[in-house]
């Protein structure tokens, strides 16, 4: 093992106290362990300089402060024409039941899904934006969460090993990938056969109102046919919340 990757492991055991982490090898969970580095509590792949691999700004870095009250009074309301109570309602009852297992939050954002996760998991959220994910960092420690860890990366490209999560969660991030395809594929990659990708996203069979909603919108009809292409089982849930579609995806064998 190479000195890069000893303090690369001493530096996620930080984060994974218990002996349930302690049976996880490191460089198993992670594809290229000696290519990540850590810095102020954030995970980062190294660029050719050895040094954090960042990503364009987005809206999201300058508003971070604001975040989620802009989430709470204008995106709820105004544009999804849905409740945010119902939102993080209808996710605790749909993922109570992972309770210690292992977690992926892709487009972990400001970290949402603290309020609706149980704080026994083994979490790992990912985002380009490190000031969203310094302030998800804070909710879930506020929220006593002992093993969670937080990683700048693009969901394109992942920086797990292979079939290393049970669920993988992506609320209110999917219609921001340029290349969902390759986001389908790279979550199949990482999550264990029989796994779960659980999704919320906007749909254009359910948008009523005229407001503008940013990002590439799908069918329910599209992301079913995405989904089974790329290997995954397709449920939609009969969840009613203004444009959200709820569906449960499942890795086949």
């Amino acid at each position: 093992m190479t000195d890069c990757q000893s303090l690369f492991e001493k530096a996620v055991k930080k984060f994974f106290k218990t002996n349930n982490f302690e049976r996880v090898k490191v460089r198993e969970m992670f594809a290229k362990a000696a290519e990540v580095m850590e810095r102020e509590g954030l995970f980062y792949r190294k660029d050719s300089r050895g040094k954090p691999r960042n990503f364009r700004p987005w809206k999201g870095d300058y508003l971070a402060f604001f975040y989620d009250s802009f989430m709470n009074y204008v995106v709820f309301p105004k544009k999804f024409g849905a409740s945010r109570e119902r939102h993080e309602a209808i996710l605790r009852k749909e993922l109570q039941c992972f309770e210690g297992q292992t977690v992926l939050d892709v487009g972990a954002g400001s970290g949402a899904a603290a309020n609706v996760l149980p704080s026994n998991i083994s979490y790992w959220g990912v985002d380009i934006s490190p000031r969203l994910l310094q302030r998800g960092k804070a909710r879930f420690a506020a929220r006593g969460f002992s093993r969670c860890g937080f990683f700048v990366a693009s969901a394109e490209d992942l920086p797990f090993g292979d079939h290393v999560f049970s669920l993988c969660l992506c609320a209110l991030s999917l219609n921001f990938f340029p290349d969902i395809s390759r986001v389908f594929q790279e979550i199949r990659r990482v999550l264990q056969e029989g796994g779960t990708f659980f999704c919320v996203v906007p749909v254009t069979d359910r948008q009523v109102r005229k407001s503008v909603i940013r990002g590439t919108l799908h069918s329910e009809g599209e992301l079913k046919i995405l989904c089974e292409g790329e290997g995954f089982s397709f449920r939609p849930l009969e969840h009613e919340n203004g444009v959200l579609l709820y569906f449960e995806a499942r890795t086949k064998g």
